[in-house]
């Protein structure tokens, strides 16, 4: 099997082959990229379906589990925080110990917190099992992301991003709606089942067909003072901004929270610029093209998160049930299948102008729509703003990723993936 200089970070690897997958070894190049956009995209499609199927499901876990409405939020709170915290880490593991490593681990917390969350019958036991699950995703995403990337040349790069980041929308798409179908007449708890066999698969080819990349395990040491106060700052502005409405903004907690963030950020940065090998290194905001990058992905990022309040919504101030709402949703998430392609090609063809202004033209029209007819109460005035809120998001998004890690030396993709990725929950 013949494969390229380019092709070296994701191979066969004939000492990891089990025997019963020996046998449908790819015979060629072009089945060998199948299989890791396959690989990839199963465990982003992961991820992604967890966003959206548990958003449509709150209410049902709220009268089943009698929750508070206090505590109903950190179903998905707790996930977003874990992210938040572990995504830095995740990437730096990935450089001490290589992508492949990182991801096959992600897919294992993935995949076991995942029974946790099917098999929890109290508030804390879920609440632990998401923000376990949201550690799961923190080290799958920054690493997929950049297996892709280094496996294509530029010339296709963002023609096979957009399918690998297009596959996985169908599942962001069909969320809701699987969902809602799902909950309405059987139970919430197996959209987690759901889970286990896609983690399984995502793993076991990860395992099979990419290859351990190169580590230098004494250049890329782990400073665990960086670590810590990172991780405290984060999780305080975090917990801050998520519970503001709560606290209020001007009280004691509030402004303890935000106090103990600048404290140990300044702290982290003290730490960070006397080590040579930093887990967060600072000189990429040097390059200005990846300032704007993170700063326009936030704003994505912020957007796709109203999808969760859109589908509470639905079901709670418009009165429909978990089945019908996902249906409902579709015109936010559906698009995202058709858009995201398009996004690729006019990427490749264009350069990342285009796409990325017209997805966020589009975007703020949209938002601007659902805000200014929601007061009304009636879905088909906000059905519209739904439509172009699908279009716009997977019409930029994909090609703010793909360019903010191209545009940067192969040496800086882990720090640079975690770090736009981070961007969107420490807003």
């Amino acid at each position: 099997m013949n494969i390229t200089d380019r092709d070296k970070s994701v191979q066969i690897n004939k000492y990891h082959l089990l025997p019963l997958i020996k046998m449908f070894r790819p015979p060629n190049k072009k089945i060998l990229t199948l299989l890791v956009l396959l690989a990839m995209a199963s465990m982003l499609s992961m991820v992604f379906f967890d966003q959206t199927a548990v958003a449509i499901i709150l209410p049902t876990i709220q009268k089943e589990l009698k929750l508070s409405s206090l505590i109903v939020p950190w179903i998905m709170n707790s996930y977003l925080l874990s992210i938040a915290v572990f995504i830095i880490f995740s990437g730096k593991l990935s450089e001490i110990l290589g992508h492949k490593k990182v991801i096959i681990f992600g897919s294992l917390i993935f995949f076991l917190s995942s029974i946790l969350c099917a098999i929890s019958n109290f508030q804390i036991e879920l609440i632990l099992a998401r923000f376990i699950q949201g550690i799961g995703a923190a080290f799958i995403i920054p690493s997929a992301g950049v297996i892709m990337i280094n496996h294509f040349p530029k010339e296709v790069r963002g023609k096979m991003m957009s399918l690998y980041i297009g596959i996985a929308s169908i599942f962001l798409s069909l969320g809701p709606l699987i969902g809602g179908y799902i909950t309405e007449y059987f139970s919430w708890r197996l959209i987690f089942w759901l889970n286990v066999p896609v983690s399984i698969i995502g793993a076991s080819l990860t395992f099979c067909i990419i290859k351990d990349s190169k580590t230098n395990k004494k250049r890329n040491s782990f400073n665990w003072y960086c670590g810590i106060t990172f991780a405290i700052s984060i999780a305080a502005l975090v917990v801050g901004l998520m519970n503001g409405n709560e606290f209020g903004w001007s009280s004691i907690k509030t402004f303890g929270l935000f106090f103990v963030f600048i404290l140990f950020s300044v702290f982290f940065i003290i730490i960070e610029k006397k080590f040579k090998n930093p887990i967060f290194d600072i000189k990429l905001f040097k390059n200005i093209f990846f300032i704007k990058s993170c700063l326009i992905f936030a704003c994505i990022q912020t957007c796709l998160i109203t999808l969760i309040f859109f589908s509470i919504f639905i079901q709670k101030s418009l009165q429909y049930s978990p089945g019908i709402a996902g249906i409902l949703i579709l015109p936010a998430t559906l698009p995202t299948f058709f858009i995201a392609p398009l996004g690729g090609i006019l990427l490749d063809r264009y350069g990342p102008r285009l796409p990325i202004c017209t997805g966020m033209l589009i975007l703020m029209i949209g938002m601007l729509w659902i805000a200014f007819f929601s007061v009304q109460k009636d879905y088909w005035s906000l059905l519209p703003g739904f439509i172009l809120y699908g279009i716009g998001i997977p019409l930029c998004m994909q090609s703010v990723y793909t360019t903010s890690l191209s545009a940067l030396n192969k040496g800086f993709c882990g720090r640079t993936s975690r770090t736009a990725q981070h961007k969107k929950l420490s807003r």
